[in-house]
């Protein structure tokens, strides 16, 4: 709540009073909420190591793909059926749709990307494309 000093002097503005209705319907409304994970980007070596929090999704559920140098990870978490009968006394849980994406500033093979998940991290192994060696010629002055 924000505080303010009483000026009886001041001009009234209709939206400043607005003001202290922000918090006024929370409760009372469900919230837009949405699932992002949180995702971890390692460089070991020549690799780049992903890693994701998404429990409560299964496999099946999770779509990983890659495409221009970037790595896109989108799933959806469905609303379980109703159930006639079934009386929620509370409900946290929320259930969305969310894509992530992951730019890559170094070329990455993406043949030998791998991914696997367990316990509800997903973890994927992406390495580097390796650059040749250019060797230097030296060049004799005539």
């Amino acid at each position: 709540m924000k505080l303010t000093r009483y000026e009886p002097f001041r001009p009234l503005r209709l939206f400043d009073e607005l003001d202290h209705w922000d918090n006024f319907f929370d409760g009372f409304l469900p919230k837009a909420t949405t699932i992002s994970p949180a995702i971890d980007v390692e460089e070991k070596g020549g690799t780049y190591v992903v890693t994701a929090d998404m429990p409560g999704l299964n496999k099946s559920e999770i779509d990983i793909s890659f495409s221009d140098n970037t790595l896109t990870i989108t799933a959806e978490k469905k609303k379980e059926d109703k159930e006639e009968g079934k009386r929620y006394l509370r409900q946290e849980r929320c259930y969305s749709k969310f894509v992530k994406s992951i730019p890559f500033y170094e070329e990455v093979n993406e043949d030998e990307i791998t991914a696997a998940y367990n316990d509800g991290v997903l973890a994927l192994t992406l390495p580097k494309k390796e650059t040749p060696k250019i060797d230097t010629k030296k060049i004799e002055i005539n």
